[in-house]
């Protein structure tokens, strides 16, 4: 029986992007996949068709979490990628917040795995260039850590409300 660690969830982690990768490489494109890690580290897909909503894919996710005691997940898809500076000053009175586009539109294959209750955050990023002739090809991945990613503070606070609630960080009580 396999115990789940953080080296194990981030093995794991890993496998699941190179899948994702090779899916993009064969079809130009990759389905989104969560898969959840019980205790026992047996990772699970969950099933769920394709374009269902967040809403029901959430409830999906939840669903399935519960039943085997989830305590970990992983998302993983093909994301859409920019960067956006916003100016809080109004450019006019009685105008909103001015938005600024820095750098280029992009895609991605992004990995984000999360175990709340080990206060475990991982990203791996493999970015999608494509040429001005068209071909489109994977960057070589890079691999985030909790303080890089306040970018995805979002999608996280989304994939940990999916588990169930023993899942999260328990209060340390002195005895």
């Amino acid at each position: 029986m396999t115990i789940l660690t953080p080296e194990f969830l981030a093995w794991s982690s890993q496998e699941i992007h190179r899948t994702a990768e090779d899916h993009w490489r064969k079809h130009g494109t990759t389905s989104i996949k969560t898969v959840l890690f019980a205790a026992d580290g047996v990772p699970r897909l969950v099933e769920f068709d394709q374009g269902i909503g967040q809403e029901a894919a959430g409830d999906a996710v939840r669903e399935h979490a519960e039943r085997i005691g989830a305590v970990a997940v992983a998302l993983t898809a093909v994301a859409r990628v920019a960067e956006v500076e916003i100016d809080l000053a109004p450019q006019e009175p009685g105008a909103g917040a001015a938005v600024r586009l820095v750098g280029d539109f992009g895609r991605a294959v992004l990995t984000l795995t999360i175990w709340p209750g080990r206060a475990v955050t991982t990203s791996l990023c493999s970015d999608i260039r494509t040429g001005l002739d068209g071909p489109a090809v994977l960057a070589a991945v890079r691999e985030g850590t909790p303080s890089d990613l306040a970018e995805f503070a979002g999608l996280i606070a989304w994939l940990t409300g999916l588990l169930p609630e023993t899942a999260a960080p328990q209060p340390q009580t002195d005895r």
